[in-house]
């Protein structure tokens, strides 16, 4: 075995046990819960906000698929997360300031209502109303 392989599995070691370690060292295959002590508030925006962010929602998917499938157009399998990679970025938007914001603004698709202002409270409404309908 070489030096580097070597040394690649001792470094592959250390991180194993480093994680295992920062986990609480605990090997159980028992699922963990976690509960809050409170209910969650229910979220409150305009309907007309929520049925816009929805919308956008939508053309951001298609977008997105639009550009993954040229980007592959040797398979017409595409699988992606579309709600994923939203959420990520509506998160990232609420950060963003100046040309960044709208960069964003524009790969969200969000319309003119819901730009500049604080997205995450409309997020939160629509997300709720949509968990509330799945229960």
């Amino acid at each position: 075995m070489s030096s580097y392989q070597l040394a690649f599995f001792g470094v592959a070691a250390l991180l194993s046990v480093a994680t295992l370690l920062g986990c609480g060292g605990s090997l159980s295959t028992e699922p963990s819960k976690i509960e809050a002590d409170h209910a969650r508030a229910k979220p409150a925006a305009e309907p007309a906000e929520v049925l816009a962010l929805n919308r956008a929602r939508l053309e951001f998917a298609v977008a997105l698929y639009r550009e993954l499938a040229a980007a592959h157009p040797e398979t017409a399998n595409v699988i992606t997360s579309p709600v994923s990679a939203a959420h990520v970025l509506s998160a990232l938007y609420g950060g963003a300031r100046g040309e960044t914001a709208s960069q964003f603004e524009t790969a969200l698709h969000l319309p003119d209502e819901l730009r500049g202002g604080d997205l995450h409270p409309v997020a939160n409404t629509a997300d709720a109303s949509l968990a509330e309908a799945v229960q």
